[in-house]
């Protein structure tokens, strides 16, 4: 075996606009990242595997943008950090006397992001209900982690975990 794929078949409307079918291939059905759309009769007289790819070093200009510059760049290069946490970035590559590539720009965003570093879970949170209120200096910790090691202990030499929370990981 020299490779393996699959594929998916869509059948669109014949009287659709074909810039409209193109759009929808493009940006709903397929990733063109890594597939391929093809259009029109399907032919699998040979297995294409993979795609053509010339690498491109893109170094972001950073150190000189404006607040307003590294704001609008956060939410158009898809980054979605704070002000303050593109200037702590701009900060970083000034002192480092360069510029970030986009790679590194998107690999630190992807750390600091909501899914990995729960930034909204480990902070400050002041809760208010028909209860009364509660107040979390580290929310996450003070639950579910707290929780959790709660079950351990109680669990004593029966305790069956065998990893769990520990700084967010």
């Amino acid at each position: 075996v020299t490779g393996v794929a699959t594929c998916r078949k869509y059948w669109i409307n014949a009287d659709a606009d074909p810039q409209e079918v193109e759009r929808l291939a493009t940006r709903v059905l397929a990733n063109e990242s890594i597939e391929h759309v093809l259009s029109g009769p399907l032919q699998l007289n040979s297995l294409s595997l993979g795609r053509e790819y010339r690498f491109e070093l893109h170094h972001v200009p950073l150190r000189g943008m404006t607040d307003e510059q590294l704001a609008a760049y956060s939410k158009t290069g898809q980054l979605y950090l704070s002000l303050v946490e593109m200037q702590t970035i701009q900060q970083y590559f000034v002192d480092l006397e360069r510029d970030p590539t986009d790679i590194e720009l998107e690999t630190i965003a992807q750390t600091w992001s909501e899914h990995c570093s729960h930034k909204t879970l480990a902070g400050r949170i002041a809760y208010r209900d028909e209860n009364g209120e509660r107040h979390f200096e580290n929310m996450l910790k003070e639950t579910v982690f707290a929780a959790t090691q709660q079950i351990r202990q109680s669990l004593g030499e029966s305790d069956w975990c065998v990893s769990v929370f520990k700084d967010n990981a």
